[in-house]
């Protein structure tokens, strides 16, 4: 049985295939195997859609998760339709509805997000705030009680070509996931930070965790049994449980910064 597990960056320059080595029996055991964009989009859309996911929305859920594969952040890619899917099952994810407009300013909305899937949600807000940017100048979305949002990357572009600057930030404070410098109990969360600007050739697009390390690597790293790297010798300052069974407010977490040409790179998924 194949596991997806994500996607590392490569520069060939459409995307018509994404490379994805696959776990076979043993997380050890990685084979590598292509699949095309346009199908692993397909089977994505499929498999939410038969979950009872509108339709709308299961074309954005996979064009963000796949987007992720495309930039390299392959904890935040397509590996994590397995526990949406799962969330839906057990009511953790909302398949179906509209978020509640708290209030509208309108160069500033609020709402909430009454766990709707957050990649949904947030490609919802982003677009929103880029028509009412072209308006006052610029926009704020808050949203409350959304789902993961995946890779925050994924949605900069949304602004960065249509010559704006985006920031974007996540939290999920219930879970304390992340433990203080020095510490070994959970308090906070990685909280991480996406910010995108155009430039006169390719857009700059900035995507950090503000933990030393992502809930989704450690994870990974149990799963797999290997170590987490550059973290200081003696000290566990990230506190996960990678038996978790829901996604449910966990914030999308992600490093690094990504300079992307258009069209998208294809990807490979390890």
């Amino acid at each position: 049985m194949k596991d997806l597990t994500g996607c590392n960056r490569v520069t060939p320059s459409d995307r018509s295939s994404c490379c994805n080595a696959a776990t076979i029996s043993s997380p050890n055991t990685l084979m590598q195997n292509c699949y095309a964009y346009e199908g692993l989009k397909k089977l994505a859309t499929s498999l939410l859609n038969g979950s009872g996911m509108d339709g709308a929305k299961s074309t954005v859920i996979a064009d963000v998760l796949l987007e992720g594969d495309l930039l390299g952040h392959d904890t935040h890619g397509l590996q994590l339709l397995a526990p949406y899917l799962s969330d839906i099952k057990s009511g953790a994810m909302a398949v179906t509805g509209e978020p509640d407009v708290i209030n509208d300013l309108p160069a500033a909305i609020a709402w909430d997000g009454k766990r709707l899937p957050g990649t949904w949600l947030t490609s919802k807000a982003m677009d929103l705030a880029v028509n009412r940017a072209e308006t006052y100048g610029t926009c704020t979305v808050t949203i409350a009680g959304g789902h993961h949002i995946a890779c925050l990357a994924a949605y900069l572009l949304k602004a960065t070509e249509n010559n704006m600057v985006a920031i974007i930030m996540s939290s999920a404070p219930e879970n304390k996931s992340v433990a203080p410098f020095g510490g070994i109990t959970g308090a906070l969360t990685p909280n991480p930070i996406a910010v995108g600007w155009p430039t006169d050739d390719e857009p700059i697009l900035i995507d950090v965790s503000t933990s030393i390390t992502t809930n989704g690597m450690v994870g990974r790293t149990t799963q797999t049994q290997k170590k987490l790297k550059n973290v200081i010798s003696g000290i566990n300052p990230v506190v996960a449980s990678p038996q978790r069974k829901s996604l449910q407010g966990f914030p999308a977490q992600t490093s690094g910064m990504l300079r992307r040409k258009v069209p998208t790179p294809t990807a490979k998924i390890n």
